[in-house]
């Protein structure tokens, strides 16, 4: 049976909803114009599934520009809440959800109150809807990604594929150089080492010493020498000067 309930709203005017075989269906092309839509068939074709479309006869209304209003039969498209949905997620009109919850809220809730259908969970209505609507973007997209390529990767240098099978180089640690008395003979090494030690010689005295055997140093380098063997008896006499 299809029976037609208008509703009236201050925002969108006039709806009529078909009830057909106890479920509401909305005029497809008044509710894609009151969602903002400039090409009505073209949103519906896009945005709707066939199998929630109806087309049953209906009342145009056309009025000129004299105000004369003339009615003609016409065949009309329905659509179920599903396509209904679709529609409002898809407008871009910011007073979409003023209609949605316009429909959702008063339409639907009378139509109901009339006992004309079976009271529907319509949160798990538009929960399914939007699934579908989400899955129809993905499969519109994927063409996109797909023509998609990535820019191909560089094989590795063969410097450097193999590194954990070479052996690591570590850099050479430099040794310091030996000082001056360290070159010395052993005779003449230990004589400098008991005149550090003894503490009656500065390293002033023992560099003179050491120039009149033919050996240029500066007391500097006696003072290391001291210091790194242990020989503090001169640098203290050095220091009370």
């Amino acid at each position: 049976m299809n029976e037609m309930q208008v509703f009236q709203s201050s925002d969108f005017g006039e709806l009529g909803v078909l009830e057909i075989e106890g479920k509401p269906y909305f005029p497809a092309t008044a509710c894609a114009k009151m969602l903002g839509y400039g090409n009505a068939r073209d949103a519906i074709k896009r945005h709707c599934k066939e199998e929630g479309v109806v087309k049953r006869d209906g009342v145009s209304q056309t009025t000129n520009q004299h105000g004369v209003t003339t009615c003609q039969t016409v065949e009309m498209k329905f659509i179920n809440e599903g396509n209904l949905y679709r529609l409002i997620v898809h407008s871009k009109l910011p007073a979409a959800e003023r209609f949605e919850k316009w429909v959702f809220d008063e339409v639907l809730p009378a139509i109901r109150k009339t006992g004309g259908y079976g009271r529907v969970d319509v949160t798990a209505i538009i929960m399914q809807t939007a699934t579908a609507v989400c899955a129809e973007m993905v499969k519109q997209l994927a063409p996109l990604f797909q023509g998609m390529t990535r820019a191909p990767v560089p094989p590795a240098s063969e410097e450097y594929m193999v590194l954990d099978d070479m052996p690591v180089k570590r850099p050479k640690l430099r040794k310091k150089p030996a000082s001056i008395i360290d070159r010395l003979c052993p005779e003449l090494r230990r004589e400098v080492e008991k005149m550090l030690c003894d503490g009656r010689h500065t390293y002033s005295e023992i560099c003179a010493w050491l120039r009149q055997e033919g050996i240029s140093i500066s007391t500097a380098s006696v003072c290391r020498y001291a210091k790194r063997t242990g020989c503090y008896a001169a640098y203290e006499a050095e220091s009370e000067d």
